[in-house]
């Protein structure tokens, strides 16, 4: 409330140009909603009860005064153009669109999120005095937004992508060493720490690091987008990768195997850490059990 809400001697000043109290009152409200969330007040709407309270208070003024001001629509239309003409709030139009797409490709290339892009294009909107549009031009906006920066990354991996490495990333889709895919096998990350496992582990690590896939795939992506591809690629099946496009099956299998790569070797690193942990302590166990049998024994002889 303080950051958007807060009234300042300029803005006490014009609103106290208004003469009745609830004038003065509507007059201020409008201008907060303007400034925060960024679209008037509607038609006998009552703004939320901390607004009026937190605004009536720097005014001075009774909140219930709101309810006169609600009923007269006309006045509130009067103010809203004034609003716009002192405070330079435009309407968003045709100009806006292409900046407000430029602003939100740039911001796609790190989240595939598109809430965190809704928001985005409301404070980019908020900060140039523009009136929100209703929420469907935004979402529509942001939707085709995504899908650009997405195909843009596809294309973009997959422009970086040799033919043999395109031939070992279709090679996830055949049949693997254990009934399924490649894939599957690669998905199915061993859990247990032990020998069998950490050769599991050694297995998989080999097969990633002998595909070839280069980590300078990834330059000039953000890490994000990498992980969220990834992700993608853990989650579709072998039948939904087979009907997508080349580039955008391709691309997915070359994040799913530069993050399973980084995954595959944390593991294996944490894996040698407990093993050479655990003949340590076994070996002190041993050592302990030795020594006290050896005491006893000696003790006993003399």
């Amino acid at each position: 409330m303080v950051r958007h809400w807060l009234l300042s001697g300029e803005d006490i000043r014009r609103i106290n140009e208004r003469r009745r109290e609830y004038n003065r009152l509507g007059f201020a409200i409008q201008l907060c909603v303007l400034r925060y969330p960024g679209w008037p007040l509607a038609p006998e709407e009552i703004p939320p009860p901390n607004l009026l309270a937190f605004v009536a208070e720097q005014l001075d003024a009774d909140a219930a005064e709101m309810a006169e001001y609600a009923v007269r629509d006309e006045t509130r239309r009067e103010h809203l153009q004034a609003l716009c003409k002192e405070y330079r709030f435009g309407q968003y139009g045709p100009a806006h669109s292409p900046l407000l797409r430029r602003h939100l490709e740039t911001e796609a290339l790190s989240t595939d999120s598109a809430f965190t892009l809704v928001e985005s294009a409301m404070d980019w909107i908020r900060e140039r005095r523009v009136i929100l549009p209703a929420l469907t031009t935004l979402e529509s906006v942001v939707r085709s937004v995504r899908s650009k920066v997405e195909r843009e990354v596809y294309w973009r991996l997959f422009g970086r992508l040799k033919e043999v490495h395109k031939t070992e990333l279709t090679k996830l889709l055949e049949l693997g060493p254990s009934r399924g895919s490649l894939l599957g096998w690669l998905r199915r990350v061993p859990r247990s720490c032990s020998a069998g496992g950490m050769l599991d582990l050694m297995q998989r690590l080999n097969w990633v690091r002998g595909s070839g896939i280069p980590p300078e795939l990834r330059e000039g992506i953000a890490a994000n987008r990498i992980d969220q591809l990834a992700a993608r690629g853990g989650r579709h099946s072998v039948a939904h990768f087979r009907r997508f496009p080349p580039e955008k099956r391709h691309a997915i299998l070359a994040a799913f195997l530069l993050y399973v790569a980084e995954e595959l070797t944390d593991r294996s690193m944490d894996f040698h850490r407990r093993l050479i942990g655990r003949l340590f302590r076994e070996s002190e166990k041993k050592q302990w059990t030795g020594f006290v049998h050896f005491t006893i024994t000696r003790g006993s002889r003399l």
